[in-house]
């Protein structure tokens, strides 16, 4: 007879072996036969979070919550599975619990922060990483995870960011020195360079996937091929990471793998180049960068400096880091025409006229960026906005406003900014990328926040015809407004003050012939452009991967370089 013990031990056995439906079924069984054994649910509640089956485990946890009420760890698995399952008004809840009832861990206040974040509460994030940093002074993440909430801030120097990672940096990482050019693994001359690309947890997302795929397809595999390295557990894989493993010259998993086995494991694939992909994000491996696995490490698609000693260039744009500005990295800066290319993993629908002109109603304003973006400034900036354009809208969506405190408090601040409650209409959670798509038709014009201004979001409004208007600060996250409007010709929706961002928000809702250009021109505009010419944007960035590897080859150091439209590149 199967015992509960055989039973639970079978169903992690099938995870292992990638049978998560088996696994799934095995659960199902155990929680019928053993539905009140507070400790079966517990176990249950982690072999279902393992298999990925997300809201089975949120309802064993709760349950298991009510079975046991005094076992507070249970706090912790209940915050960490509610974020994974997208019920984030639950997981800030359970965190805030769970820090009061066992105390503060840096995992704790990491995950409070985080969702402090998401609720756009910044400065309580802030608190929080500064307490973590304060009771784990020699926990490397709590660090980078409280200098990352710089970004955030209006106030934000890029020096003053840049001197903090590299000060972290050296301390967490040491000096990590690059090997000799004698010990490149093989011939140069007689194959492609061979990139590897670390995507920790990241790797393969949405985000990540639309800048990646179409770059891996259109890059020339007779000078370029590239291995993955994944640390998403099994079961956790999008169809983008598929595709990029059916691209590629080798697909490593190294969930579970620690940094220095990781290390050897890339060394073992003889890489030319080490790419940072997530930096000191979630989910992130930048400790495996100072074991040197390959000869030039790089970081791209970064919105800061890492301050990593073993990083030796950043990949960046003009915009990102104009000349004369680059003591904003701690890396030498490989400017590129354009850093970021954007295809949609979608099919887009069609873009319907602007909706001002449809409905015969005054412009309606928009904004689906990531909640910790929209800050109570970029709210004023707003509502400024509103105010000058009487009977204009704004519709703001994003899954926090599934939450009812979180509407309430955004629309708390809106109203308090002079801007009457129906004016404002909040969207939570789509239940598919076409519904979110789509509801951009009803956008007239989107405002972007500021500093940490939007970039998939932005990307998305120009496919579908919708012009940004943005207010950039001064800072690399920054950049990217300045440089995606500068590719699709835009460059005059880019507001240097709050007072030029009004007028010109203000500007465009007068000029319903340029909006219906725009909405007409806009996608095409940008399929043209770097932002979507996948063959272009590939040659570009493998000029930059061949210079970087020949100023090692030469026993050069990292130096500044730049490769123009032409295929030019300038060393300096």
């Amino acid at each position: 007879m199967t015992t509960v013990a055989d039973a639970l031990g079978m169903a992690v056995r099938q995870i292992q072996e990638g049978r998560l439906d088996l696994a799934g079924r095995i659960v199902s069984r155990v929680q019928a036969t053993y539905p009140e054994q507070g400790e079966v649910v517990r176990i249950l509640t982690s072999i279902a979070y393992m298999a990925g089956l997300r809201r089975r485990a949120l309802h064993l946890v709760t349950l298991a919550r009510a079975l046991a009420p005094a076992q507070g760890a249970l706090l912790d698995d209940l915050a960490v599975i509610a974020q994974s399952g997208g019920d984030r008004a639950l997981c800030f809840r359970a965190a805030g619990r769970a820090l009061a009832v066992l105390g503060p861990s840096p995992e704790r206040l990491r995950l409070r922060a985080n969702m402090a974040i998401e609720r756009a509460e910044i400065g309580h994030a802030r608190r929080i990483g500064m307490l973590a940093v304060a009771l784990s002074p020699d926990d490397g993440a709590a660090f980078f995870h409280w200098s990352h909430q710089m970004n955030f801030a209006t106030s934000l120097d890029p020096v003053r960011l840049a001197t903090a990672r590299l000060v972290g940096g050296r301390r967490f990482f040491g000096a990590c020195p690059r090997p000799a050019p004698k010990s490149l693994v093989r011939p140069r001359e007689k194959r492609p360079l061979r990139v590897g690309i670390v995507g920790g947890t990241m790797l393969g997302a949405t985000t990540h996937g639309a800048s990646l795929l179409p770059l891996h397809r259109a890059l020339d595999r007779t000078r370029i091929e590239i291995v993955y390295y994944s640390d998403r557990e099994v079961g956790a894989e999008q169809p983008e990471s598929r595709a990029l493993a059916d691209l590629s010259a080798g697909w490593r998993r190294t969930h579970g793998i620690d940094d220095a086995a990781m290390a050897d494991l890339m060394r073992e694939d003889g890489l030319d180049i080490a790419v940072d992909l997530v930096g000191h994000l979630v989910g992130e491996r930048s400790a495996v960068f100072a074991h040197r696995p390959a000869p030039v490490q790089v970081s791209y698609l970064h919105i800061a400096p890492s301050g990593h000693p073993g990083i030796d260039y950043a990949i960046v744009d003009p915009f990102l880091v104009p000349e004369g500005c680059e003591d904003w990295m701690t890396e030498a800066c490989v400017r590129v025409p354009c850093v970021h290319l954007f295809e949609s993993p979608f099919p887009l629908p069609p873009a319907d006229p602007p909706p001002a002109e449809t409905l015969g109603r005054p412009v309606t304003f928009g904004s689906f960026n990531v909640l910790g973006k929209v800050n109570p400034e970029s709210l004023s900036l707003w509502a400024a906005v509103l105010k000058a354009i009487p009977g204009s809208r704004l519709i703001l969506k994003n899954q926090g406003f599934s939450d009812p405190s979180v509407v309430a408090r955004f629309a708390g601040l809106l109203t308090r900014e002079g801007v009457a409650p129906e004016r404002l209409d909040f969207r939570a959670h789509t239940a598919s990328f076409e519904d979110h798509i789509a509801m951009l038709n009803e956008i007239d014009i989107a405002l972007d926040p500021s500093p940490y201004v939007g970039i998939i979001t932005t990307c998305e409004a120009y496919l579908m015809g919708v012009p940004v208007v943005s207010m950039p600060g001064r800072s690399v996250v920054s950049g990217y407004a300045r440089s995606i409007a500068h590719q699709v010709g835009l460059d005059d929706l880019i507001a240097a003050d709050p007072g030029g961002f009004v007028a010109i928000a203000k500007g465009l809702s007068a000029d319903a012939d340029r909006r219906r250009e725009l909405r007409q021109a806009l996608p095409d505009r940008f399929r043209r452009s770097l932002l979507g010419d996948a063959s272009a944007f590939a040659e570009t960035m493998t000029l930059a991967f061949e210079a970087m590897v020949r100023r090692w080859t030469e026993g050069r150091p990292p130096g500044h370089l730049t490769v123009t439209e032409t295929g030019e590149v300038i060393e300096r």
